[in-house]
């Protein structure tokens, strides 16, 4: 190739500037490829590389093809010219736009002695009413429920249960209407608990995927879900779960010392089940803008 021609293709080259690759991932349909099996954020950067190989190439033959047809290169010079654009065309991923996209996720929680029957005391239970401003105490019925207390069949339909530590068989009277709506709410919750394993309290959220790196590098202390959020008793090992229908008051603070796991939906779990493939719920329910991090 001649010196002079080398210098227009150059200067041409320099004139295209930088291309950017649109990252989306939806393009994929093995999403557990591109980021169930990443867990940091630097991590996915290979697999996109190896993913998107072809778009690079394209990128390059498209440029390749513009300078051919611009300077009337014969097609002998085709591998010379392409030395040029690879090694001088700027061809980089557009990482900020995948950060930026946006992904349903499920934020499972733990608390200390979550697993054992008398988890009020130290469970997500106490955490979740303190959290609005209630004590256990104070309702003794939920924590009876809570506790897996037996109902006892009225005939009338009003919400008593029998407490079997209790010899005298005495009823405990439900929450009654004039309750707050929280506790109303937190009450329906655990009558519809499915199964005694539903003792983990998850919360969905619509986030960026910068976002999700940031919650499982745990590059926070806590974060706060707006009380919007839609949340509730879920059973990820077994798949099952109450209704999700927690009606919060307050915004809720969870310490990332509380954060078991975090689902991501199209995402296969490593293990049991995500609030999607359990309940089939319309995307709507996760809700964007809700996440602080502290």
């Amino acid at each position: 190739m001649k010196e002079e021609l080398e210098k227009q293709i150059l200067n041409e080259i320099e004139k295209m500037g930088k291309r950017e690759i649109y990252i989306d991932y939806r393009d994929f349909e093995d999403l557990e490829y591109i980021i169930g099996k990443n867990d940091t954020r630097e991590s996915f950067v290979d697999s996109l590389y190896e993913c998107y190989s072809e778009s690079f190439d394209a990128e390059y033959d498209c440029a390749v093809d513009t300078l051919m047809e611009k300077f009337d290169i014969p097609e002998e010079e085709r591998e010379n010219v392409r030395d040029l654009v690879f090694e001088n065309l700027c061809v980089e991923l557009d990482y900020e736009s995948f950060l930026n996209q946006k992904i349903k996720v499920n934020i499972i929680t733990s608390f200390y002695n979550d697993w054992n029957s008398c988890f009020t005391t130290n469970g997500w239970l106490r955490w979740l009413m303190h959290s609005q401003g209630f004590k256990v105490n104070s309702y003794p019925v939920i924590k009876a429920l809570a506790e897996h207390r037996y109902l006892m069949p009225i005939g009338n339909g009003s919400p008593y249960y029998y407490d079997p530590a209790d010899k005298t068989g005495e009823l405990v009277r439900g929450i009654s209407k004039d309750d707050n709506k929280f506790i109303r709410s937190l009450y329906q919750e655990i009558v519809n608990m499915c199964i005694d394993e539903s003792r983990t309290l998850v919360f969905l959220a619509k986030i960026t995927i910068g976002d999700y790196y940031k919650l499982i590098e745990k590059k926070y202390k806590s974060i706060t879900l707006n009380k919007s959020v839609m949340c509730g008793l879920f059973d990820y090992y077994n798949g099952g779960g109450s209704v999700l229908e927690l009606d919060l008051e307050k915004d809720v603070k969870i310490s990332e010392k509380n954060i078991y796991m975090i689902q991501v939906e199209r995402v296969k779990p490593c293990r049991g089940y995500s609030v999607d493939e359990v309940y089939g719920l319309t995307g709507s329910c996760w809700k964007e803008d809700i996440l602080k991090f502290h």
